[in-house]
């Protein structure tokens, strides 16, 4: 009764990949399992799963610095067992071979069990929708992979391996020029992927040569199979990359109130070429130094706003609104300092 009358709309469906994040029950879904890694196990190497999983553990602490040896894993292995036979079961379980694991690789500090345990219980595999089927994908996507080709990045997507963009025999570490269209294109593009937390490029300095004031970025670009999940995630916020980045940052704005981190935000603008979300921003800023109080909070923000000012402009965009905020800060904490 609540809908009829309401105009049809036109809707599309499509596949996105499972992943064991998502069939996990900590991700919200109900019908998930605690551990899809080690049903993974179980179910691949029944006899092996307890040692292989013990052998998993201590590899994951010893990446963590966590010192274990060879006779950590067979008292580990031991002792869940001797738990699994005590509470009348054919094999141990998850809970057993935690317990374990605390107990004698950990030395019965759970802490340490808690630097993998994220990584260990809910494990990192991905699956893929197949190509044939060709289903219809979130529009988001859609406009990355245009953008992608646009910018002449394609040989880098899903690709796997970490690269340098733009590296050369003579140059291995290659570099983007901001001064040119292209290079300025693939930073803006970089810039907003890692905004929506798609961390397909990491920013390199090399050195001071390439500070925030050069024309030349470093970037490492490393694919992941499970950015299409974060892309579909995103997608929440708009249809297209920008229109995506502007929505989620005006909610940042919004929702932040600290002013260091507010400036931080200003940098990650400017950067993504988003001049858009510069008037809520910089209103919010100004309104939030004018309230503070705290001369060292104001201090803080002041070095990353100098800093848009002196080196905004490496893309072209209009800094005097920042100025604006620095000429009303400044005053503040010198006002401030005595007291301080």
């Amino acid at each position: 009764a609540v809908l009829k009358g309401l105009k049809k709309v036109k809707t599309t469906a499509t596949w996105i990949p499972w992943s064991y994040e998502r069939l996990s029950f900590e991700s919200g879904y109900g019908a998930g399992v605690v551990s899809p890694a080690w049903y993974e196990l179980l179910f691949e190497k029944r006899p092996e799963a307890a040692t292989r999983w013990m052998v998993k553990v201590a590899r994951m602490l010893r990446k963590e610095d966590v010192g274990t040896s060879s006779a950590h894993i067979i008292e580990a292995i031991r002792l869940a067992e001797a738990l699994a036979a005590m509470r009348g079961l054919p094999l141990p379980g998850i809970d057993e071979l935690r317990e374990a694991a605390i107990s004698t690789i950990c030395e019965g500090d759970e802490e340490k069990m808690l630097l993998v345990e994220r990584e260990l219980l809910r494990g990192a595999s991905v699956g893929k929708v197949p190509q044939h089927l060709k289903l219809p994908t979130v529009a988001l996507l859609q406009d990355i992979e245009k953008e992608v080709k646009s910018c002449r990045l394609s040989k880098y997507w899903e690709s796997p391996g970490e690269s340098w963009l733009g590296a050369t025999a003579a140059n291995p570490t290659g570099g983007i020029d901001l001064r040119s269209e292209s290079g300025k294109r693939k930073s803006v593009l970089l810039h907003r992927l890692s905004l929506l937390d798609i961390h397909w490029g990491r920013r390199v300095e090399l050195s001071r040569h390439h500070s925030a004031g050069g024309f030349l970025e470093h970037w490492k670009l490393h694919w992941q199979p499970d950015f299409i999940i974060q892309i579909i995630e995103a997608a929440t916020w708009g249809n297209t990359l920008e229109e995506a980045c502007i929505h989620y940052l005006n909610r940042k704005v919004f929702e932040q109130e600290s002013l260091p981190q507010l400036t931080a935000l200003l940098q990650q603008v400017l950067d993504a070429d988003l001049p858009s979300v510069l008037p809520p921003l910089l209103r919010k800023l100004d309104n939030i130094s004018a309230l503070s109080t705290d001369v060292f909070e104001l201090m803080e923000a002041l070095p990353p706003l100098v800093s848009v000012a002196r080196y905004g402009n490496t893309r072209g965009t209009d800094v005097s609104a920042v100025e604006a905020v620095i000429r009303h800060l400044v005053p503040r904490i010198f006002i401030g300092l005595p007291a301080a």
